[in-house]
């Protein structure tokens, strides 16, 4: 009995220290792969944050960009405005230059009236004579 309680024994403290650096060995891959797990997760937050600086960086480009593109469409629609302006004035330009031909055409045939009407109270102050 004392030998089966020795052997036993032995096979309890074989499998309490089996046990053990089973536990400890288990214990240690379970640290190292919260290791990982925690190195990972830092990665990608490291990896996050410069995705997210690269998303604003792009963000201010794209304001830039648009802000530089409403100027141009404003300069685009000044230019037309100015382009509009200028084809009015090149007509009202001519309409001026007409009517100056109208106002010496009309100068002239009144003058020639004047002159008629020199001529003939001339000839009614000969006649009158």
């Amino acid at each position: 009995l004392e030998e089966h309680k020795a052997a036993l024994s032995k096979i309890s403290e074989e499998m309490s220290e089996k046990h053990e650096a089973t536990v400890s060995k288990m214990s240690d891959e379970h640290d190292n792969a919260i290791a990982k797990l925690k190195k990972k997760a830092d990665s990608l937050h490291a990896q996050l944050d410069e995705e997210q600086a690269a998303t604003l960086k792009i963000a201010e480009r794209h304001a830039i960009t648009e802000s530089k593109l409403c100027k141009a469409e404003k300069k685009l629609a000044d230019r037309d405005q100015l382009k509009k302006e200028l084809a009015d004035m090149r007509k009202l330009l001519e309409e001026e230059k007409k009517i100056t031909g109208q106002i010496k055409e009309l100068q002239a045939r009144l003058e020639e009236t004047e002159e008629h009407l020199s001529a003939m109270t001339k000839n009614k102050e000969d006649l009158a004579e």
